[in-house]
């Protein structure tokens, strides 16, 4: 991207890469200095940037302080599960539109976000389905939100190729109970583990288990 261009997209980009990537997850402050001296860029487009992250909720505006990553603790997580949860059963209840299971393959991934990217994938086709503008949106933010949890998921739960394949195959034909009763157990495992899940995000080893 051109930075002369478009400053402003590229804090945005920025910033929200490193929100996915896991490496802010304990509640720091975004430096407009630091960001400033290592994108090259003034303090104006950094200062807008991080407004309309605020904004979208992706990051928290303590007026007069600055700006920070939200701290995600067991709690939050689970908080998180939840509400992608509410979402989904929001897409299940609207009048379906079908897809191609083709649409769902991950393509060409670095190896380390293939798990990410297939999840991300599958989530998307659901709540894409209902044709919602403000239930797609809404899920875009929370996918940004969790995608530091999905990407150390393989450190903590086993089976997850197993459990994306049964989800993959249910999607074209499956019953509204059906899904709901795939995805709930899908999360239900997530949320008895949020504790180790974040201790992964935190740093290998610790209290790490598998269901």
């Amino acid at each position: 991207m051109d930075v002369n261009r478009d400053p402003f997209g590229v804090v945005i980009a920025s910033v929200r890469s490193r929100l996915r990537a896991g490496r802010l997850v304990l509640g720091e402050q975004l430096m407009i200095t630091d960001l400033s001296r290592e994108l090259g860029l003034s303090a104006t487009p950094i200062r807008e940037a991080l407004s309309r992250l605020a904004g979208e909720g992706l990051i928290e505006d303590r007026r007069g302080v600055g700006h920070f990553a939200w701290r995600l603790d067991a709690i939050d997580l689970q908080g998180l599960y939840d509400l992608q949860m509410a979402y989904l059963r929001g897409a299940f209840l609207r009048p379906a539109h079908a897809w191609s299971v083709d649409e769902l393959g991950v393509g060409e991934v670095a190896d380390d976000a293939k798990h990410l990217t297939r999840t991300e994938r599958i989530h998307e086709r659901v709540i894409a389905r209902s044709r919602n503008l403000w239930l797609t949106r809404s899920h875009r933010l929370l996918a940004d939100r969790l995608a530091p949890a999905r990407r150390v998921e393989p450190l903590v739960l086993s089976g997850l190729e197993i459990e994306l394949d049964h989800l993959e195959a249910l999607l074209p034909d499956a019953t509204v109970e059906e899904l709901q009763d795939a995805f709930g157990g899908y999360y239900g495992r997530r949320v008895r583990l949020a504790t180790d899940i974040i201790a992964a995000m935190r740093g290998p080893g610790r209290g790490l288990g598998s269901i």
